[in-house]
């Protein structure tokens, strides 16, 4: 058995939770900015895979003493980090928070790269590469309190990455956001009883794809390029096809693809651009608007 924390913008991690309990996570309760929970090690990539709401999935390796950045270097360096990596194993360190001694991230994230370093040169003089882009293996060293919680980032890349995006706007709404505003306003059921949804101000399509995913029941960390689960893809391909037509966007310009490779997906939208007299046409409305708060 296993400990995890998931973290999460905050003031989402009551839906985190019951998200969680969902995908059979035991001893699932809040924390800050997140949610604590155990299981196996597969219950940490279910979460990965299956998370809408989380940003990370963090599996702690260790917690020590960090008052000041010696302390944390000879933390780090007790850590047997060979099981983890390897000299062909690239890696970063980020770190969040600070203590009495350690007051900046960036120096706390040094003394950690620092002390694996140190460690493989020490047992056989090679030593692992750092990649702050594309690493194989993301470590995230959080201080709070006089101490320091090292944990593997099982998720990579922010879990709001879910692969399907080529591009972005202005100002983009990040996917698990998108995914809490949907629950929160009781989509699924609504969905389930017939209803459909409108987003007038649709600009990137971000509302209407999450929402799409959620009544096909298809998996947000999919198309994520390092999934570390095997995928049945054609299931979900059939289950957003098969999906009504009850999704309308705002813009008669956008046409989203859900596409790489061999799985395609489309999600549908109307050819119309709802004006107000668009809206006096409409003879069934749908049950879920999302809409802007602007006039």
């Amino acid at each position: 058995m296993r400990d995890f924390f998931a973290s999460c913008p905050k003031g989402l991690e009551y839906l985190l939770v019951d998200e969680l309990k969902a995908l059979a996570a035991l001893d699932v309760h809040e924390g800050l900015a997140g949610v604590y929970f155990r299981g196996e090690l597969e219950a940490g990539y279910r979460a990965c895979l299956w998370s809408r709401l989380a940003s990370r999935v963090l599996l702690p390796i260790a917690e020590f003493g960090a008052e000041d950045g010696d302390a944390l270097y000879a933390g780090a360096l007790a850590i047997d980090w060979a099981q983890h990596l390897d000299v062909q194993t690239s890696f970063a360190v980020a770190a969040v928070g600070k203590t009495h001694g350690v007051n900046h991230s960036q120096y706390a994230a040094l003394r950690v790269k620092d002390a694996i370093v140190d460690q493989f040169r020490s047992n056989g003089g090679e030593r692992p590469n750092v990649d702050t882009e594309n690493p194989a293996l993301r470590v995230h060293v959080a201080l709070r309190r006089g101490k320091a919680i090292v944990s593997i980032d099982l998720s990579g890349a922010p879990l709001h990455q879910r692969g399907y995006r080529q591009g972005k706007g202005v100002a983009p709404l990040k996917e698990n956001l998108a995914a809490a505003m949907l629950l929160r306003a009781g989509w699924p059921a609504v969905h389930a009883e017939g209803g459909g949804i409108v987003d007038p101000m649709c600009g990137s399509g971000t509302l209407l794809i999450e929402a799409a995913l959620m009544v096909a029941d298809v998996a947000p960390g999919l198309r994520r390029e390092r999934t570390r689960v095997c995928l049945t893809r054609p299931s979900a391909t059939h289950n957003l096809r098969s999906c009504p037509a009850s999704f309308i966007s705002g813009d008669n310009r956008w046409n989203t693809c859900i596409a790489r490779t061999n799985w395609i997906a489309r999600v549908w939208s109307s050819a119309i651009r709802p004006t107000a007299s668009a809206w006096g046409r409409m003879t069934t409305w749908p049950r879920s608007i999302v809409c802007s708060a602007k006039n």
